[in-house]
C-alpha cells in the first residue's frame, strides 16, 4: 500500500512510541486464541500473562478488522487468549495482527483523526469568474471555516482561456485591484474589485486541514508526512489517557500528563519542518 494511510499511521505509532507491536501468526490459533512465533513475544523469559487486558486487532486474512481484549497470555507457547471469540473462517499462517498495550484500536483511530484536524497545509483553489460579481460564496469549500485560514489571492496577468497559467503569477493587489474576506454565520465569502470576466480564473490560497480517514485503506493527500501524522495522533492519544474516566489511577494520568509535556518538543520540531 503506497501513501500515508490510517493503517500506516497507526502501526507507525505503535512501533515508534512503544505503544504496541505488529506481529504475524503461525497459523495454529483458534477462535479464542492467537498464536505467534515472533521472538518479541514468544519467549520463556517473559512472565505468564504478560499483556493481560491489552488489545489485539487483526489486520489481514479472514478475520480482518476484528478487535478483541487479551484475557490471558502464555509467552512460552506464544499464545494470547482473547475475549470475546473471533468469528468467521480460521486464521492461517502469516495473518497479521496488532498488539496494543496502550489503547484499543478505535481510540487510536479517533486520535488519528483528531490529530489530522490539526495538520494544515497550503492549498490553492481556482475561482472561476462570474460576470459583474464582486462577492463569491465559498460554501463549496467545507474545510474553509475561518477567514484567518485565507493567506492570499493570485492571478496571471497574461492568462488566456486556453491556458490558465500563461504569464507570470501576481498577487491580486495594486493597480486598483482589491480583495477581502468576510465571514458570516454559515460560510466564508471572498470580496474582489474590480469584477472579473467569466474567462478568467483567480486562485485563492488558504490553509487546509487534512481530511479525516475512516478505513485502514484510506489514503491521505500526498502532502501528508507520516511521522507528523503519527506524532499528532500520539499527542491526542495521550490527552485521551489523561482524562478522568479512563482506566488506571490518578497517578497513571499524571504520568501521561508528564509524557505529553515531554512529547511537545518533538511535535513542535515536526510541525516547523
Amino acid at each position: 500500500m503506497e501513501g500515508v494511510s490510517r493503517l500506516r499511521i497507526r502501526q507507525y505509532l505503535l512501533k515508534n512510541y512503544r505503544a504496541g507491536q505488529v506481529l504475524l501468526m503461525d497459523g495454529v490459533g483458534s477462535a479464542t486464541q492467537i498464536s505467534t512465533g515472533d521472538f518479541r513475544f514468544k519467549s520463556s523469559t517473559f512472565r505468564a500473562d504478560r499483556g493481560k487486558n491489552s488489545y489485539v486487532l487483526v489486520t489481514t486474512g479472514n478475520r480482518i478488522g476484528q478487535a478483541r481484549i487479551v484475557s490471558t497470555t502464555n509467552p512460552t507457547n506464544g499464545t494470547l487468549d482473547v475475549n470475546p471469540a473471533f468469528t468467521g473462517s480460521a486464521f492461517v499462517a502469516n495473518d497479521e495482527f496488532e498488539w496494543s498495550w496502550l489503547a484499543d484500536s478505535e481510540s487510536i483511530n479517533d486520535a488519528i483523526n483528531a490529530g489530522l484536524s490539526r495538520y494544515f497545509y497550503l492549498e490553492r483553489v481556482p475561482i472561476m469568474g462570474v460576470a459583474d460579481q464582486e462577492e463569491y460564496d465559498l460554501a463549496s469549500l467545507p474545510w474553509l471555516t475561518q477567514k484567518r485560514q485565507v493567506t492570499g489571492l493570485w492571478h496571471y496577468e497574461l492568462q488566456t482561456p486556453s491556458n490558465a497559467d500563461d504569464g507570470n503569477e501576481s498577487p491580486w493587489t495594486g493597480y486598483g485591484r482589491w480583495w477581502g474576506i468576510r465571514q458570516d454565520t454559515e460560510s466564508v465569502k471572498l470580496l474582489i474589485y474590480p469584477t472579473i470576466a467569466i474567462t478568467k480564473t483567480i486562485w485563492l490560497e488558504a490553509y487546509r486541514p487534512l481530511p479525516s480517514i475512516y478505513t485502514d485503506s484510506s489514503i491521505l493527500p500526498s502532502i501528508a508526512n507520516l511521522e507528523l501524522c503519527a506524532a499528532l495522533a500520539y499527542d491526542e492519544l495521550i490527552a485521551h489517557l489523561t482524562r478522568p474516566g479512563q482506566m488506571g489511577s490518578s497517578e497513571d494520568r499524571k504520568a501521561w500528563q508528564r509524557e505529553r509535556l515531554l512529547h511537545q518538543p518533538r511535535l513542535l520540531r515536526l510541525m516547523k519542518a
